[in-house]
């Protein structure tokens, strides 16, 4: 398991709010918006999250991985911005009702890294993903 750097819930706070800010993201104060909130901080404060001075998301892996003999996979990094059409370009031949694979092909848009790669992701490494995801497209 990769060692993870821990930081204050202030700063981490500080952090995801600039983060939410720049990406005119609403966050309403009802039990809703303070989930995604608290969820964010929590990742930042654990280390599983940095988000960086352009404001990309590295997330670091709890497992690390291999494919197909590569160096081992340890962090993604999601670009700050997106343009629909690398979007559309990684749903190409993603059917419609593949929620998975929809979730998949936008972080897929988001990293560069292929769709596959999400795939083989550890369970504890793809709730930080979808988390990721889920606050970004939404």
């Amino acid at each position: 398991m990769a060692e993870l750097k821990v930081i204050s819930s202030d700063i981490a706070e500080e952090e995801v709010r600039k983060w939410l800010d720049w990406h005119d993201v609403d966050v309403a104060d009802d039990a809703s918006g303070k989930q995604v909130v608290a969820t964010f901080v929590n990742l930042v404060c654990k280390g599983r999250i940095v988000i960086n001075e352009d404001l990309s998301i590295l997330q670091t892996l709890r497992f690390p991985f291999e494919i197909d003999g590569a160096p081992s996979i340890k962090e993604v990094k999601y670009a700050s911005r997106i343009s629909m059409d690398k979007v559309d370009e990684r749903l190409a031949g993603v059917k419609s009702g593949d929620s998975k694979g929809r979730i998949y092909a936008h972080l897929s848009a988001l990293s560069g890294c292929p769709i596959g790669m999400f795939r083989k992701l550890d369970s504890h490494d793809a709730k930080t993903a979808v988390a990721i995801f889920s606050v970004f497209f939404s």
